[in-house]
């Protein structure tokens, strides 16, 4: 089933349109979200950050975030989140997958190309952060008591995901590079060795030739 769901992605990542349509997305949904945190910060400068970046995130920080931001705060959050939930997440899953898809290809334990993914897998836990922090918006100031525990485990599942997506990437990337350098000596060595081969044939041409006359030689002194 994964190996499945793994060619499916390298089916669909690997083509140049979709990637570069997955790219753009991820590029203007990316900048919208970062005007908006600013816009935020401004209206709750004491919160610093919004919770989906904190890697440490606990349920008090998001109960407290979320007084803090206010009614004004929490509906430009709110709008954030959906960006977050309806666009950004499954546009930075798709190039990181293509990345890794691309990378993979050259792999050949069929294992290694399950790499591509784990950012799907990222993107899921942020869907379920996101999802999670919406409900609490959308039901404050009691759902978000509810709700806080969950989000913070959600966020901190996602940043592990994140970090092990960034690992693979990484690796893959080292590993393309040496397969390549590995390629690329392969026709001097094979070159190296032709040219051996040649220089060794004439002289066991001439070995061969000296044992004919002397076999000759000797087939002469008997007929003596």
């Amino acid at each position: 089933m994964l190996a499945a769901a793994s060619r499916a992605l390298r089916r669909r990542t690997l083509r140049p349109v979709p990637f570069m349509a997955a790219l753009g997305v991820f590029c203007l949904s990316n900048a919208a979200i970062l005007l908006l945190s600013n816009r935020l910060r401004a209206l709750a400068p004491d919160v610093g950050s919004i919770p989906d970046l904190r890697q440490d995130l606990t349920a008090p920080d998001v109960e407290a975030a979320l007084s803090a931001y206010g009614a004004a705060g929490r509906r430009l959050f709110a709008l954030i989140e959906a960006i977050d939930l309806c666009v950004f997440m499954w546009s930075y899953a798709f190039v990181l997958s293509g990345m890794l898809s691309l990378g993979a290809s050259a792999a050949r334990l069929e294992v290694l190309k399950l790499v591509n993914l784990l950012p799907f897998a990222a993107a899921g836990a942020d869907a379920a952060e996101t999802g999670l922090m919406l409900a609490a918006l959308w039901s404050y100031p009691r759902g978000a008591a509810r709700l806080a525990p969950a989000i913070a485990a959600a966020t901190r599942l996602k940043w592990r995901l994140l970090a092990a997506t960034a690992s693979a990437v990484g690796g893959v990337g080292c590993y393309c590079v040496a397969t390549g350098l590995r390629r690329a000596g392969e026709p001097a060595a094979a070159a190296r060795g032709g040219g051996g081969g040649g220089e060794a044939a004439p002289g066991g041409g001439g070995a061969a030739g000296g044992g004919r006359k002397q076999q000759q030689r000797q087939q002469r002194r008997r007929q003596r």
